[in-house]
């Protein structure tokens, strides 16, 4: 979805709508009605090579140990939790691991992760609309 033009809450960061990936280097932006800034990262599992995966978490790496204060927004597509047993979840918590310097870091500072779910759709295949609650009981079942 893009932000509409005349949106009251405009758009922070643009995003990207196509198969290449949009972000390489962090960029720091300023968010409307939040204290301090946020810093747009690139994603996980880039499209465009192992070495642009590496360079990629080199740099969020780089820009989290450098923020004096850390709250880290993580999206992931609807589908992928569906498909391959929710092989995309799977590995953005290892990801998530290794970026925190293991388990037992990254449960320390959950509080400080949030999971957005980017392309739901609004209803189920029988017409009922989708809650988070249950996408939450999907996640449960892996």
């Amino acid at each position: 979805m893009v932000v509409a033009a005349d949106s009251p809450v405009p758009c922070a960061a643009p995003i990207g709508h196509s198969k290449v990936s949009h972000t390489f280097f962090p960029n720091l932006v300023a968010v409307a009605g939040i204290e301090g800034n946020a810093i747009d990262c690139p994603g996980f599992f880039d499209n465009r090579g192992a070495e642009i995966n590496i360079a990629n978490a080199v740099n969020i790496k780089a820009a989290a140990v450098r923020a004096r204060g850390l709250v880290l927004v993580v999206l992931i597509n609807y589908n992928s939790l569906l498909s391959d047993r929710a092989r995309g979840l799977r590995e953005v918590i290892e990801t998530l691991v290794s970026l925190f310097d293991g388990a037992e870091h990254l449960s320390e500072h959950l509080d400080s992760v949030l999971l957005g779910v980017s392309q739901a759709p609004r209803t189920d295949g029988d017409g009922d609309p989708i809650e988070l609650g249950h996408i939450q009981v999907s996640l449960e079942s892996f």
